[in-house]
């Protein structure tokens, strides 16, 4: 990670004990936040943050993050009402639209200011599609807590890290007609 500080940002600490700096620094080394005032006394990289704010990043706690591929295209008419889209789109979805569907939400998360994510994947059809948006939440600069669920709603894992296997942990739902896994 190594150190740097951001220099003459307007920081809004949301700390009640420091408040907020105008003109001010945020001194990081290895990925944690070590000082915040004015005019800090720190060592690294320096990044001009006049004319910006630095603030905490924000917290999504429930994004279904792989339906960020279609969220254009959910409209108010029945058959294309979000959970009638949800429904047609997720059985056609593979494990690797998954992971792109986690991607695109994670670059957007990014963007704005998200820095810690909740994802509800609840679109999982086998261990490939509760594994597939782990790769994705490495990539972009954020943390991700992902909570797999399975269609009836019964949580399968919640962790912030990739599961070592899903593959001895899943089991799917048994179908109505059949009592087979679907």
């Amino acid at each position: 990670h190594g150190e740097f500080v951001v220099r003459g940002a307007y920081v809004m600490s949301m700390d009640p004990a420091i408040g907020d700096v105008a003109g001010g620094d945020v001194h990081v080394r290895d990925g944690v936040i070590v000082g915040v005032g004015p005019k800090l006394r720190a060592r690294g990289p320096v990044i001009d943050g006049r004319g910006t704010i630095a603030m905490p990043g924000l917290v999504d706690t429930h994004w279904h993050m792989w339906t960020t591929l279609y969220r254009s295209l959910a409209s108010s008419s029945p058959a294309n009402a979000y959970f009638a889209l949800n429904l047609r789109n997720g059985a056609a979805l593979l494990p690797q639209d998954t992971y792109r569907g986690v991607r695109l939400a994670l670059a957007d998360a990014v963007a704005s200011g998200i820095t810690t994510v909740h994802d509800w994947s609840h679109n999982l059809r086998g261990p490939a599609y509760a594994d597939a948006g782990w790769p994705a939440s490495r990539e972009p600069a954020s943390t991700v807590t992902s909570c797999r669920t399975c269609r009836c709603g019964t949580s399968m894992c919640c962790s912030s890290s990739p599961p070592s296997t899903t593959s001895t942990t899943w089991s799917p739902r048994p179908t109505a007609s059949s009592g087979t896994p679907s």
